[in-house]
């Protein structure tokens, strides 16, 4: 239930009409000529910070080296050694950058070799005049924007001067070719999705899932089979637990969007609980219930009195209405080196969840008080003071997950009274 719901958030987003393609935030626009030569690099968004742009879908990444198809990071695009700002790359970082810029030139001279076209050939000729003289060509690109302090992972995408403003990857001869090659290489066996229920090529690799709390920072999988002993019956990879690849795209994806950073929010629909957990939430069809839920459990920081027009207006969301039937989801995820984990899953409805809450906070409102205490401001309550107790740590995440589940869930306690022997 929980995937097939996730599944449909995605398809309500529109984030499956192109699985091939996804979003991505780019820093830099990189215009060069027909015959390859770099005519000057263009920061994007505001204060350089990156657009985010639909660009060929990445492959999954984790120590080893693997480009993607035509977006990348200055390591890749330009063989440049990753370092910390200010700093000198490390020298396993000067040995690998070369190996970067190989893998992502050899992308691009098979989708040449491939389709012959045009904005693809005027890249292949930059990487040629790049690989000639790597060292005279870079400084000649890096001088291009000599104020900003690179780091290797700065995402650039490609324009040819004759196409305009178009980006290379664009091209819908390359769009079909990325989408062709994506959908060859990612089918394994025909199998019953364990999704959606029908007959379907089983997806090999599930991508991963990103701003997981305490997860790489790379992303992780909810879904994986990387080694023989998670294996069985002779089975490999995605065959042990049949996915379509939409089905594969669309929780990946879905849940991607739900952890999205979202202006000053951390998370598009979500709330951190404790260090290493967070918790997403959202409804089969569009509803206030997850905008109203934000407000009060994680009020956008300001003075009082913008704090309590926020709750104010929150909470008149609160109020019942005749038929609320919506179905409502909430998810718990937590990660570690190499997984996503699923903490906790609730399926009730938005008329349900609202009563809760509403009576979760009446629970918590002191005399004379009419501004609701949020759970955040209760959390950090009772946060310990490092400075004072010299624990460093944050609140625990279970003690915060317990919390949020009574006001979800409409539990009468969440805590065990401690022993007075």
């Amino acid at each position: 239930m929980m995937l097939e719901a996730l599944v449909a958030l995605a398809d309500r987003k529109k984030l499956l009409e192109d699985t091939s393609y996804g979003k991505r935030v780019v820093h830099y626009q990189f215009r060069i000529s027909d015959d390859g030569r770099p005519l000057g690099l263009v920061r994007l968004g505001e204060e350089g910070k990156g657009l985010r742009l639909d660009t060929p879908a990445a492959p999954k990444k984790s120590v080893n080296i693997k480009s993607a198809f035509l977006v990348e990071t200055a390591q890749y695009t330009l063989g440049f050694p990753k370092r910390i700002k200010g700093g000198e790359p490390e020298e396993r970082a000067v040995a690998r950058a070369p190996k970067c810029l190989s893998a992502f030139a050899s992308e691009v001279r098979s989708a040449v070799a491939a389709t012959g076209d045009g904005g693809l050939t005027a890249v292949e000729r930059f990487l040629g005049r790049l690989e000639s003289d790597h060292d005279g060509e870079l400084g000649r690109i890096l001088s291009m924007d000599s104020d900003h302090q690179w780091t290797g992972d700065e995402c650039i995408a490609f324009i040819r001067e004759s196409d305009g403003m178009a980006y290379v990857h664009d091209r819908p001869a390359v769009r079909a070719y990325w989408a062709g090659k994506r959908a060859s290489a990612s089918a394994g066996r025909a199998q019953r999705c364990l999704v959606t229920g029908r007959i379907a090529l089983a997806a090999r690799l599930h991508d991963s899932v990103k701003r997981v709390p305490g997860a790489q920072s790379s992303g992780a999988s909810l879904v994986s089979f990387n080694a023989p002993a998670f294996e069985s019956q002779h089975f490999e990879q995605g065959d042990n637990a049949p996915f379509s690849q939409r089905a594969a795209d669309g929780y990946v994806r879905a849940l991607n969007w739900l952890l999205e950073k979202d202006g000053d929010r951390r998370f598009r629909s979500g709330i951190p609980v404790g260090d290493d957990s967070v918790i997403v939430f959202w409804t089969r069809e569009d509803n206030e219930t997850t905008d109203v839920l934000l407000s009060l459990f994680a009020p956008p920081a300001g003075d009082e009195e913008q704090l309590r027009a926020t709750f104010d207006a929150a909470w008149k969301g609160l109020e019942p209405r005749d038929i609320d039937a919506t179905p409502f989801y909430a998810l718990t995820l937590g990660g570690n080196a190499a997984r996503v984990v699923v903490r906790d899953w609730l399926d009730t409805t938005a008329a349900e969840v609202k009563a809760n809450v509403r009576l979760y906070f009446a629970d918590l409102a002191l005399v004379g008080d009419d501004l609701p205490l949020s759970i955040g401001r209760l959390l950090r309550s009772l946060q310990a003071n490092p400075a004072a107790s010299g624990d460093k740590r944050g609140l625990s995440s279970a003690l915060s997950t317990r919390l949020l589940n009574a006001a979800l869930r409409g539990l009468a306690s969440c805590f065990t009274p401690p022993s007075r022997d």
